[in-house]
């Protein structure tokens, strides 16, 4: 039994969802490159960029996992996991960060 389906849909899925996290990514990126913003306006960005790349590795982790696998396929796996951890963690410290601002 496979793990995910198979066919055209799932693959134009993770593309277009690589794709969109590829372009979300490099609008956060120029938003940070950009004006000059508040601190934290900068760590949102940030957080959110890392996210949108996290997305768009794990698009070709499973873009790849349907070609194949082997050590490449591994270490790309563990990248996107560990962006994806990364971005779910600075997004959590924001939302912490609010809270206690609001609390005081």
């Amino acid at each position: 039994m496979a793990l995910a389906p198979e066919g055209v849909l799932p693959l134009a899925v993770d593309a277009l969802a690589g794709v969109c996290g590829l372009f979300n990514a490099a609008y956060f990126v120029a938003y940070l490159a950009g004006r000059g913003r508040g601190p934290s306006y900068q760590v949102a960005a940030g957080a959110l960029a890392l996210v949108s790349l996290a997305v768009a590795a794990e698009s070709g982790v499973l873009l790849a996992w349907r070609g194949g696998n082997g050590p490449a396929l591994a270490g790309a796996w563990g990248l996107s996991r560990l962006l994806s951890a990364l971005g779910a963690v600075a997004i959590s410290l924001l939302v912490l960060r609010r809270i206690v601002a609001l609390s005081e």
